[in-house]
């Protein structure tokens, strides 16, 4: 992978970056917990693309920060187990993970994340669990007896308004900047399952394009407009005959039009670092522009 600095930021971050992307060692991984979170397809695309593949560094500040919290967190580590990686196998293959931190007495992990407050007001992603519950049942096959699992979590988005603003409200909101939070605990026989399902699902789909869910894709939707171009009251439909349903039933058609929005992939059109190489991404944007050029 070739990292670019197309915005010219100072040279001390482009190395500073770099050398986190050069010093990240897999160790004897076939795969890890956090590639099995990853889409097959996408995986494999980022191993077969990886001389090609060019990821500026301005995109790269949120796992700039976090790496800096990790380093410094370890170096002023005092009595804890710090930053090593374990294993597992499943289905034959060897899975490794590097944990963050274990407590001096050995019965909690900790995971220390920089998080949007989106996280603990929508709670977390089920791969986040699956990471965190990987943390600790990998690290009691090897010799731990983990029995709690948190999160030291870095709110980069705090803001003590919305603090002020949620307790007059009554709505969910972070206490405070810097905060622990606890984890969903899943038995062995669970996280097992998920792991074996995930280590398979890599195996047998890394041909196949990602699905809806992994492109985190938003479908197509028709709006009646008014004059002003906002949408009318229940004016958002899931297909055009729904749209055209609602226009016959207005009075007021006349002064009304119908605007079809293409759905959106965030994943591949926001957060994808080889969706220019994916087939399916390139033949999706084809059939967009041949259709807005229809239109």
């Amino acid at each position: 992978m070739k990292l670019t600095n197309n915005f010219g930021l100072p040279t001390a971050y482009y190395r500073a970056v770099k050398s986190i992307r050069e010093s990240y060692n897999r160790g004897e991984s076939d795969y890890t917990i956090t590639q099995l979170c990853r889409p097959p397809y996408m995986d494999r695309l980022l191993k077969e693309y990886d001389d090609e593949l060019e990821v500026d560094v301005s995109k790269m500040g949120y796992a700039f920060l976090g790496s800096l919290a990790h380093k410094t967190l370890e170096e002023a580590e005092a009595d804890g187990d710090v930053e090593d990686r374990i294993y597992t196998t499943a289905l034959g293959k060897k899975i490794g993970m590097q944990y963050d931190r274990i407590t001096k007495s050995g019965k909690t992990l900790q995971d220390y994340k920089v998080l949007s407050v989106w996280e603990y007001i929508h709670g977390f992603k089920e791969d986040k669990v699956f990471q965190l519950n990987s943390g600790m049942h990998i690290a009691n096959e090897n010799g731990y007896n983990i029995t709690n699992v948190e999160i030291i979590a870095f709110f980069r988005d705090w803001k003590a308004g919305d603090l002020k603003m949620s307790e007059a409200t009554g709505k969910s909101y972070p206490p405070s900047q810097t905060m622990r939070m606890k984890a969903e605990l899943w038995s062995y026989d669970k996280w097992r399952q998920v792991l074996e399902a995930k280590v398979k699902y890599h195996m047998d789909s890394q041909y196949e394009p990602c699905t809806v869910e992994e492109r985190w894709a938003k479908p197509d939707v028709w709006l009646v407009l008014n004059e002003n171009e906002n949408a009318i009251r229940n004016g958002r439909h899931a297909t055009q005959d729904e749209a055209e349903k609602q226009l016959s039933s207005r009075k007021d058609r006349q002064k009304l039009r119908i605007v079809k929005r293409a759905g959106y992939s965030t994943r591949c059109e926001d957060y994808c670092d080889v969706s220019k190489f994916c087939p399916f991404y390139r033949k999706r944007k084809a059939d967009e522009e041949k259709s807005s050029d229809k239109a």
